[in-house]
């Protein structure tokens, strides 16, 4: 992940520690936590550790780089942020190179030579089956069609409100959910 993300974007020190701590905390609350909706217990993980070691002020970039990794359409609210090329390389990750988004097939190849992944994809595998088996309508509570933040939502919330539904958006989750 942190070779992918760095090679879409500039190559400083800022950006290898704020992807080093993205790449540290954007999975782990499938473990640390038992669920597959994992990604508000990883930015809180990833939350904490920025607060302890007084890194406060990139809590927004990494909270949007793990909240957005998993996202199906290219993150836009903050170009200059490094969410887009860490979405990037988490679907080159888990498509194992299949999705490489233009990089080079033989420094992928390599890459993925260079670091196995030891059974990952596969636990995540029977992971899913087993969640599909408990939550056959949501067996990736992860994987999202998240809206980011535009001026059309009060619009699309005017339209919903004559039809009995509303829309709400969580600031935890960053996620919007129509009832």
């Amino acid at each position: 992940m942190l070779n992918f993300t760095l090679s879409f974007c500039e190559r400083n020190e800022p950006a290898i520690q704020k992807t080093a701590i993205a790449v540290a905390f954007h999975d782990p609350g499938i473990w640390s936590h038992g669920t597959f909706d994992y990604l508000p217990h990883a930015k809180t993980l990833a939350c904490e550790y920025l607060i302890e070691h007084g890194l406060n002020e990139w809590h927004e970039e990494i909270e949007a780089m793990i909240g957005y990794h998993h996202k199906f359409t290219p993150y836009g609210l903050h170009p200059e942020w490094l969410a887009e090329s860490f979405r990037k390389a988490d679907w080159i990750d888990v498509s194992k190179g299949w999705l490489a988004f233009g990089i080079d097939a033989s420094f992928l190849k390599g890459l993925i030579a260079a670091f196995p992944n030891a059974g990952f994809h596969a636990r995540l595998k029977s992971l899913t089956v087993e969640r599909f088996k408990s939550h056959p309508f949501n067996p990736l509570p992860m994987m999202r069609l998240q809206i980011e933040k535009q001026e059309w939502i009060s619009d699309l919330t005017k339209n919903l409100e004559p039809q009995g539904s509303s829309l709400l958006y969580s600031n935890t989750t960053d996620n919007f959910k129509i009832q």
